[in-house]
């Protein structure tokens, strides 16, 4: 069963609703941080829109309470998910967010212009 945005409103843990989007095949860097030191190494978890996991990578320590994982996001453009688990205090914690994998053409508005376009603008310009 393929998962809406919506769906992230009811579950339980840390949820964000809000999501940013990503250029496919860029490297994101992943944090979470804890008031407490956890027991375990956090582990991170990313699943396509099918709920298939596409990678699991366990989290780099920076300092007491922060964690980290450099990761290369898919090529596969589409809604993605991520979770954190790590255990705090004895008690498992889970953190869910999502991400969209775009791919940026030349060819969309705003990023392209042909040169006759150049051409008609400095004509308007030379008529001023």
């Amino acid at each position: 069963m393929a998962f809406e945005i919506k769906d992230y409103l009811g579950m339980a843990g840390e949820v964000e609703t809000e999501y940013e989007k990503y250029e496919k095949g860029d490297t994101k860097q992943f944090t979470i941080s804890f008031s407490i030191s956890p027991g375990t190494e956090p582990l991170l978890a990313i699943y396509d829109k099918n709920e298939t996991l596409v990678s699991s990578v366990t989290a780099s320590q920076s300092s007491d309470y922060d964690y980290y994982v450099l990761q290369t996001l898919p090529s596969t453009v589409g809604m993605y998910s991520y979770v954190w688990k790590v255990t705090v205090g004895g008690k498992d914690y889970i953190s869910r967010g999502l991400f969209e994998v775009v791919e940026t053409t030349a060819d969309e508005a705003g990023l392209y212009s042909h040169p006759n376009d150049l051409r008609r603008l400095y004509k308007k310009l030379d008529q001023l």
